[in-house]
């Protein structure tokens, strides 16, 4: 059953909801591109990726926000807790999250179901993962935090 057959108001609502949500995240990420300093921006932004990926699990259908949201977050995460540098690799990579998170609502809007979110987009996020992953240990070795690569933000 589609999404928007089992609520469509509830739909509706979910929608407007994390549009607006992911709005405000794509200006915080062109801020903090830009050479914002302000201490919360990347909680904030961890915040907004959470909150995208609670609401994306309680609605059906919404997967593929939900995994994207998941990843992101986590990157994110890895920022907060100092494991790696944030770098435009970093930014460039959350930009094109936040981004697509807007165009899977955007399209879930018009079709009245949440496509998939591409798989480069998917690539570059699990390389990243798997790269703070890596961090995580080095870190615990007592290696520090570790640079973000460009390797991110690559289509390789």
């Amino acid at each position: 059953m589609r999404p928007t057959e089992e609520d469509p108001d509830l739909w509706s609502f979910f929608l407007d909801e994390v549009e607006a949500l992911g709005q405000e995240m794509l200006a915080a990420v062109k801020a903090l591109a830009a050479g914002s300093l302000a201490e919360t921006a990347y909680e904030d932004l961890r915040r907004g990726f959470h909150t995208l990926k609670g609401g994306a699990a309680q609605m059906s259908g919404c997967d593929s926000l939900y995994c994207c949201s998941m990843k992101a977050e986590r990157i994110v995460q890895g920022v907060t807790r100092e494991v790696v540098f944030p770098s435009p690799a970093l930014l460039g990579l959350l930009g094109d999250a936040v981004g697509a998170s807007i165009d899977l609502i955007q399209q879930a809007r018009l079709s009245g179901v949440m496509p998939a979110y591409s798989l480069s987009l998917r690539e570059r996020l699990e390389r990243a993962d798997q790269y703070l992953v890596d961090a995580e240990r080095a870190q615990m070795c007592g290696e520090g935090r570790a640079p973000f690569p460009g390797l991110v933000v690559d289509g390789a």
